[in-house]
C-alpha cells in the first residue's frame, strides 16, 4: 500500500521509467510545447520549494502552484493561458529532483466532467498517444492506483479540486481517455 507521497513519487518514477526518450522526440518535432500550465502543489511540495528558495504562488492561503505568473516587470499575470513552468530551462527541468507530483504523473492526471472525477491520460502528449492502446501500460496504472491508500488517493483529489475551483480552461476542455473513474471515499 503507499501510504506516502514520497511513496507516490518512487511509483510514478518507475511507471514512467524511459519516457524521455518520447519526451525527446516529442521536442525534436516541436509538437508539444513542455512544462506548461498552472502547476499545482501539495502543501509539503510548497514548503520544500520555498526551503529551496523557489517561488511559490499562494491563492486563498491554501493552493499553491510553482509561481509561473511572472509578467516580467515584476508583477503577475494570472490570466495567462498555459503559463510556462520558470523551471524548465534548455529542455531540462532545473528542479528535477524536487518536482512536484503533478509533473510526476504527467501525463495521467485527474479531470472532472458532470461532476464526477476521473484519472485520464492526457492525449496530446506523444508519450500518451503511443500508448493509449498499450493495456499493459493501462494495467499498470490501474494497479499503482489501487495500491495508493484511499485517504491519500480521497486527499489528491480533494486537492485537485480546490485547483479546479480556481482555474478555467479558456481553450476549452483537454482530451482525455478516462482511466478510471475516482468515487469520493472509494473503499478497495
Amino acid at each position: 500500500m503507499i501510504k506516502t507521497i514520497r511513496g507516490l513519487y518512487r511509483a510514478f518514477d518507475d511507471l514512467f521509467q524511459g519516457i524521455g526518450s518520447v519526451c525527446r522526440e516529442c521536442r525534436e518535432k516541436n509538437s508539444y510545447p513542455d512544462c506548461q500550465g498552472y502547476i499545482w502543489l501539495l502543501g509539503e511540495e510548497a514548503e520544500k520549494l520555498l526551503a529551496n528558495n523557489i517561488e511559490v504562488a499562494v491563492a486563498n492561503r491554501r493552493v499553491f502552484f510553482i509561481n509561473s505568473f511572472a509578467d516580467g516587470k515584476g508583477g503577475l499575470d494570472i490570466e495567462q493561458i498555459k503559463p510556462p513552468c520558470p523551471h524548465y530551462k534548455h529542455g531540462k527541468c532545473s528542479i528535477r529532483s524536487m518536482r512536484p507530483l503533478v509533473c510526476r504523473m504527467y501525463p495521467l492526471g485527474f479531470s472532472k466532467e458532470r461532476g464526477k472525477m476521473s484519472l485520464v491520460l492526457y492525449l496530446d502528449c506523444l508519450f500518451s498517444q503511443k500508448n493509449r492502446t498499450n493495456t499493459s501500460f493501462l494495467e499498470r496504472t490501474l494497479v499503482l492506483f489501487e495500491r495508493i491508500d484511499p485517504a491519500l488517493l480521497q486527499r489528491l483529489i480533494c486537492e485537485y479540486q480546490r485547483v479546479l475551483d480556481l482555474s478555467r480552461f479558456p481553450q476549452g476542455k483537454n482530451k482525455v481517455l478516462v482511466i478510471k473513474s475516482l468515487k469520493k471515499n472509494e473503499r478497495r
